[in-house]
């Protein structure tokens, strides 16, 4: 076994080889805080409903690492994403991270509803069809690189699919997990926290607690396991208050159900 000493040096052996930069979140400002998406971090993104909770999640934790990877930043990183998608189903995803990709290569702005010609005048024009033809490829790396959960969500769901996931990329032996790139990072995403439903005779606050707490002890225990964790804001009336005199950054109490989702994070994205 190795000793306390040895992991110590170890540590600081990776940093000084580079491994303890992680891919980059299209922020410098946000790199400067959370030394990019890395493996092994929790992360936490909390709002109010409609803020935009979902799509900055994807463009931080999804997006812009997966550009900045194939554009060959930090190639050992391989990133791998499970997702939780209990709100939106797959091609809405999808469609929200197309919607990027457009814009970065074409300067187009595409949204969910023109995507889908949802609406009235929204139809997809002939040209905006042929740019999301050309995205043929990006659509190739999402199937490749994102394994959607679609359905409810609890404790006993959220192990056998993790599980399930991880053992694409390690093994699990003697209560260890022995990854087959221990640079790696594997995100798993829940969207969101509030919609995970509560069995056993446990409140819908135990469940979710459950589940941060399984994010932590897998984090742990494999090291390349990066849990992103999406939550909403409380409504309550000190919330509203708050705001109203301009105080924005949040307190445990703001997120919904459950505070353990705050204790159990290392990174937190806030102040929609």
């Amino acid at each position: 076994m190795i000793s306390g000493k040895e992991l110590f040096f170890k540590n600081v052996d990776e940093g000084r080889e580079g491994h303890n930069v992680g891919l980059s979140t299209g922020s410098s400002k946000l790199d400067l805080y959370t030394d990019g998406f890395l493996p092994g971090t929790s992360y936490l993104c909390g709002g109010a409903s409609g803020s935009g909770k979902s799509t900055i999640a994807l463009w931080t934790f999804i997006y812009q690492p997966l550009i900045h990877y194939l554009k060959g930043e930090s190639t050992e990183r391989d990133p791998h994403w499970k997702i939780f998608s209990l709100e939106m189903t797959q091609s809405q995803v999808y469609a929200k991270l197309v919607s990027m990709y457009v814009f970065d290569n074409y300067g187009v702005t595409l949204r969910f509803k023109d995507i889908f010609s949802r609406g009235k005048d929204c139809k997809l024009s002939d040209e905006n069809y042929e740019i999301l033809k050309n995205c043929s490829t990006f659509l190739d790396i999402l199937d490749e690189r994102l394994d959607f959960y679609e359905g409810s969500l609890t404790e006993t769901v959220y192990l056998k699919e993790v599980d399930t996931f991880l053992k694409k990329f390690g093994v699990f032996k003697d209560n260890e997990y022995i990854p087959n790139n221990p640079l790696q990072v594997l995100g798993v995403l829940i969207d969101h926290m509030t919609l995970i439903k509560a069995t056993n005779g446990r409140s819908k606050k135990d469940e979710i607690d459950a589940i941060s707490r399984d994010s932590v002890m897998l984090r742990n225990k494999t090291k390349i396991m990066s849990p992103i964790h999406i939550a909403q804001f409380n409504r309550n009336s000190n919330n509203q208050e708050r705001m109203k005199q301009g105080l924005q950054d949040p307190s445990m109490e703001d997120f919904k159900d459950s505070g353990s989702l705050v204790e159990d994070s290392m990174v937190g994205l806030s102040g929609f």
